[in-house]
């Protein structure tokens, strides 16, 4: 989830795909190719079981609805597994 996240973050701002993720605004090469990857919708569980190359420019990425959507999808699963772990 991190990595979808935080690194590699995506939010859709009306009809306009913009990238918030550490690895993608820190480099040349991931910025200018994140809008060729595939673009899945934000799924916290199909992000927590994604495998990943970090040797490679990214091909999937899971854009939120919003950024406000995205931070209450993640309190609320965060929440929740701090609760079931405990």
């Amino acid at each position: 989830m991190f990595w979808f996240t935080l690194e590699f973050g995506v939010v859709w701002e009306g009809d306009e795909l913009r990238a918030y993720g550490a690895g993608l605004l820190s480099s040349y090469g991931e910025i200018q190719e994140f809008r060729q990857a595939e673009i899945r919708p934000f799924d916290i569980g199909a992000m927590g079981t994604l495998d990943y190359d970090i040797t490679r420019y990214q091909p999937v990425l899971f854009a939120a609805p919003s950024f406000g959507q995205m931070v209450a999808d993640l309190g609320r699963f965060f929440d929740t597994y701090e609760r079931s772990h405990t």
